[in-house]
């Protein structure tokens, strides 16, 4: 958001970035080396155009240059496969990361890292990130099996048993709004008014409830854009899904 225009692409054959909203593309493989085609997820960091965090089938690649060159980065997050990231829209110095065996975050644009989320079993696969601000700070992390806030006092389970599958697969969390979240799972969109407490099913107008990721519409934060198997929906304000 902070540089129109700009849209960086992770594919099974490469990486790469467009300068004028994704008219003309350029690849960017030099240094990926051998996880170019294994590349996850992908973020701009610590409101730098040229700072790109790579995640991979084989931990963290952070280039400088806007991917000339990656390197690896340091802390605790290593080599572990790396399936998702988030950025904090008020501190892009601030990035998380999921991984299989549970979340990371980093205080200094992707360079070092540390772990705050470990999970049991499925938990520990995180396949969805959103940070929160407001009443209720923290990271909402989404899992093979559920739903947590995460935060310096601890985790707690958002949403017991009240979606249509456990199997996370993205979130939303609208900006300056605590109480209000977006998820979605394979087989439908939830929405909480209550930050996380309690969920409603938003499944009118939905061709297909295999819906695959979220994203927040930035000029109106109560209304998001899902992803499915059978096209892009936007949520109208009636509460119903409407094919883009």
């Amino acid at each position: 958001p902070e540089f129109p225009g700009l849209v960086y692409l992770a594919t099974q054959g490469g990486v790469w970035r467009s300068g004028d909203g994704g008219s003309n593309w350029v690849r960017l493989n030099a240094g990926v080396g051998a996880d170019e085609r294994n590349v996850l997820s992908i973020a701009p960091s610590a409101g730098n155009a040229d700072r790109i965090l790579l995640g991979t089938g084989s931990g963290v690649l952070v280039s400088e240059d806007g991917g000339l060159a990656f390197s690896n980065a340091d802390g605790e997050v290593g080599s572990t496969e790396v399936r998702t990231m988030a950025v904090d829209p008020e501190n892009r110095s601030v990035v998380a990361v999921g991984t299989v065996s549970g979340a990371f975050v980093s205080t200094d644009g992707g360079r070092t890292w540390r772990k705050i989320w470990s999970g049991v079993g499925a938990s520990a696969d995180v396949r969805a990130l959103a940070f929160r601000r407001g009443d209720e700070t923290g990271l909402i992390v989404g899992t093979g099996d559920g739903l947590h806030l995460v935060s310096p006092d601890g985790s707690i389970a958002l949403g017991v048993a009240q979606f249509s599958s456990n199997a996370i697969r993205s979130v939303v969390a609208p900006r300056g709004d605590s109480s209000h979240l977006y998820v979605a799972t394979a087989r439908s969109v939830h929405e909480s008014l209550d930050g996380g407490r309690t969920f409603a099913e938003l499944y009118r107008g939905l061709a297909t409830p295999n819906v695959i990721a979220l994203a927040e519409e930035h000029s109106n934060p109560d209304s998001v854009w899902a992803a499915t198997a059978l096209g892009v929906y936007r949520l109208l304000p009636e509460g119903a899904m409407a094919v883009a």
